[in-house]
C-alpha cells in the first residue's frame, strides 16, 4: 500500500487566509488518492470563524468546512475526506485556511497537532 500520513504540531494564533495547518507528501502511480485530515480548531475570541479547505499544491479540492464558536476556548473537531484524481507523480497535500473572520484566531490542536493521510487507492494482491 502507497500512503503518506504526517502527525502535525500545535498551529498557533492563526488569522489569515492561505496559512498552511498540516501538509503531507505522496509520490504516486496514477490511481485515485484518498486525502483525510483531522484535528481541532480552537477560537480566541467569541464570534470568530474560519473557513478550511484540503488543497493539492495550489489547487483547492473537495469542499470547505466553516469553523466557529460562540466564545473563547471552544474546541471544534473537523474531519475533511476527499478522493482524488492526480495522474502519476509527486504531489503535496495540504490543509489551508481559505478564508477568516477580521477579529480572533485560531489554534489548531490544543493538546497535539492535526493528522493528514494520502493513501494511493488501487487493487491488493497477495
Amino acid at each position: 500500500m502507497n500512503y503518506a500520513q504526517t502527525l502535525g504540531t500545535r498551529q498557533a494564533s492563526v488569522s489569515a487566509s492561505g496559512v498552511t495547518i498540516v501538509s503531507t507528501s505522496i509520490t504516486t502511480n496514477g490511481k485515485p488518492v484518498q486525502v483525510i485530515v483531522t484535528g481541532d480548531a480552537e477560537n480566541t475570541v467569541g464570534g470568530g470563524w474560519i473557513i478550511l479547505q484540503l488543497y493539492r499544491g495550489s489547487t483547492a479540492i473537495g469542499n470547505k468546512i466553516h469553523v466557529e464558536a460562540s466564545s473563547g476556548s471552544e474546541n471544534v473537531p473537523y474531519c475533511l475526506q476527499v478522493i482524488d484524481t492526480p495522474s502519476a507523480g509527486t504531489y503535496t497535500y495540504a490543509l489551508k485556511t481559505a478564508s477568516t473572520a477580521a477579529t480572533g484566531a485560531f489554534n489548531f490542536g490544543e493538546t497535539d497537532g492535526p493528522v493528514i493521510s494520502a493513501v494511493e487507492l488501487g487493487v491488493v494482491t497477495s
